[in-house]
């Protein structure tokens, strides 16, 4: 059996990964790829709350002291209230989404910067422990960020 993620579906602005496991159900998630909204059409309320909170996402992401009080502030609403909506219109908690984010732009870097190292990556991206960043990369993509990177070479 293949364990490599594979791409099930693309929509506006995510692409579903699905990764098979062991003798266990799949593993599915999500990750955010940032969108040119300029040739987007007027949203409703509920998609325009969820493109201001992408766009905080995508401003701020490599801030490692970042906390969701400081996106609710930003956007006007409660923690409790942003936690709700975010997870209504995403089936993800915004801590969740936030990482998922972090981890994509990971991925990205892999790819694209083989100069950087991998503690560099995870500062950047907002991780203020390489040794975290590892764990939640393996956990995400089900290979530690060097295997991803061999894998792009």
């Amino acid at each position: 059996m293949n364990f490599a993620p594979k791409i099930a579906t693309i929509t506006t602005n995510f692409l579903t990964y699905v990764m098979p496991k062991k003798n266990k159900k799949e593993k599915v998630f999500i990750v955010y790829i940032p969108m040119d909204s300029s040739n987007q059409k007027s949203k409703s309320p509920k998609g325009q709350l969820l493109a201001d909170f992408q766009a905080l996402i995508q401003a701020h992401y490599n801030d490692d002291q970042l906390k969701i009080k400081d996106f609710a502030d930003k956007m006007h609403l409660t923690e409790n209230q942003l936690y709700r909506k975010i997870k209504a219109l995403t089936n993800q908690n915004p801590i969740t989404h936030l990482r998922l984010y972090r981890l994509g732009k990971a991925l990205d870097l892999l790819e694209h910067a083989p100069e950087l190292t991998i503690a560099e990556i995870a500062y950047q991206v907002g991780f203020n422990d390489p040794n975290y960043f590892s764990r939640a990369f393996s956990a995400t993509f089900g290979m530690t960020p060097r295997e991803k990177r061999r894998a792009f070479e």
